[in-house]
């Protein structure tokens, strides 16, 4: 949850329109999936 209001307040949707809001938000899945892969292997 933390990782969505980072993501959402940080210089990833700070970009120059919403043509990059949807490369931010691969990337910002990519982030999410790194930060849960470490949970699913616990």
């Amino acid at each position: 949850m933390m990782v969505m209001a980072e993501a959402s307040s940080g210089p990833f949707l700070v970009g120059s329109g919403e043509d990059d809001l949807t490369m931010d938000m691969e990337t910002f899945f990519h982030i999410l999936d790194e930060s849960t892969d470490p949970l699913k292997v616990k």
